[in-house]
């Protein structure tokens, strides 16, 4: 999704949701050749910097990913995570993917864990100059007091939290903080809980100015202000396209929202 940025270390970030390997949600199935990924990241990169993500298996989904950045890592925003309660393990995670990308553009501690130790790791990185960005994520809105703990102590660039038409937890703090302390905000998870049992109808879509309903909740996050990046998670290259039209301008309006949240909250 293209929208917005992270902080002043990525101003005018545009940055679309993509993984190219391993679970949680990529496009490109875990069987794939590189091929399938190459193209994976051609049907999206009309602009000159895509996000791609590096997800769940560390290790194998970041060197997957390398290889098929070969030759155009330059144009790329890599943002990936140290997901581990060891402060050895991560410093590993942290080498590993520096030797596959050169540096890395947004580096988060994800889900929280062990952020007294990774985050320190990541300060010094960025220091270095290895990192531009650092951030943390978590999955569930019971961790977002500690979030908003983190947020506060001016050590972050950005986050990644959940947030849709029927998940808004985040509009009460997370939100309204990230926006007064210049945070990148990427949303995770965006169509899952539910949302996408719902149905809105071909007047409604028109009204909209999309085709699915999909692409409708999309837009709808994306239209937020506040938010920078949407990732969507798909292992189907064509709902891949169908999602990233979701973030073509015009953006929705107030009340295009309202309609969003409307069809999203009928039962």
């Amino acid at each position: 999704m293209i929208r917005g940025k992270v902080a002043p270390a990525l101003a005018a970030l545009a940055a679309l949701g993509v993984l190219l390997a391993g679970c949680a949600g990529a496009p490109v199935a875990n069987n794939a050749s590189l091929d399938d990924a190459r193209a994976s990241y051609r049907a999206v990169s009309a602009d000159p910097q895509v996000q791609l993500r590096a997800p769940v298996e560390l290790a194998v989904a970041e060197r997957t990913l390398a290889q098929a950045l070969e030759g155009i890592r330059e144009r790329v925003i890599v943002a990936t995570k140290i997901w581990t309660s060891s402060a050895e393990e991560g410093s590993a995670q942290a080498d590993h993917a520096l030797r596959l990308f050169g540096h890395v553009d947004i580096y988060q501690v994800h889900n929280l864990v062990n952020v007294p130790a990774q985050l320190v790791l990541l300060e010094r990185l960025k220091k270095e100059g290895k990192v531009l960005a650092v951030g943390a994520t978590h999955y569930q809105e019971s961790a977002f007091h500690d979030v908003a703990a983190l947020m506060k102590s001016k050590r972050l660039d950005m986050v990644q939290i959940p947030y849709n038409p029927l998940r808004r937890t985040a509009e009460r703090e997370l939100l309204p903080l990230a926006q007064s302390m210049g945070l990148g905000v990427f949303v995770m998870s965006p169509l899952q809980n539910g949302i996408l049992d719902r149905r809105a109808s071909r007047a409604q879509l028109e009204e909209l100015g999309v085709e699915t309903w999909a692409q409708a909740i999309l837009k709808w996050i994306a239209s937020d202000p506040r938010v920078s990046t949407v990732l969507t998670a798909t292992q189907d290259v064509d709902h891949l396209r169908e999602n990233a039209l979701a973030g073509e301008p015009p953006f929705f309006t107030p009340e295009q929202r309202a309609l969003v949240v409307r069809i999203a909250e009928r039962n």
